[in-house]
């Protein structure tokens, strides 16, 4: 339980400012880690296709948009399921929960994100898109 609490005060304050970080370049979502190291997928003009960090508590996994340079899907992989329980208690207070592994919320960007939650190597990732709605 005190794992949980500690998970959420670490978590909570990303909330205003989701780690999704949908909408936003590569610099700038540098930026908000700027003591962290990023692995760089590359292509030949070295516009940056993929980026991902190792975080205390997740791995997160970014995908840019190779028109516009923006991040347009991200994946997070908790490494306890301490964090995996305190996400999805966040996501349940702040998001509309649109099934037990489904949420959708509006970020930073102005953007409506969908979030879906999903089986991975034993335990769960979190799939983070824009909402495409019909």
């Amino acid at each position: 339980m005190k794992n949980l609490l500690i998970a959420i005060a670490l978590f909570l304050p990303l909330f205003g400012y989701s780690q999704a970080h949908l909408g936003f370049s590569f610099q700038t979502i540098q930026s908000i880690y700027p003591n962290d190291k990023f692995f760089l997928d590359t292509l030949k003009d070295g516009s940056i296709k993929l980026a991902s960090i190792k975080l205390k508590y997740s791995s997160v996994f970014y995908e840019f948009d190779l028109k516009t340079r923006l991040c347009n899907h991200c994946v997070q992989i908790p490494n306890s399921a301490a964090v995996l329980k305190a996400l999805t208690d966040i996501y349940n207070q702040y998001y509309t929960k649109t099934s037990d592994t489904t949420w959708i919320g509006y970020i930073e960007a102005g953007l409506e994100m969908k979030i879906l939650k999903a089986p991975y190597q034993g335990g769960y990732l979190f799939d983070y898109k824009e909402n495409q709605t019909p």
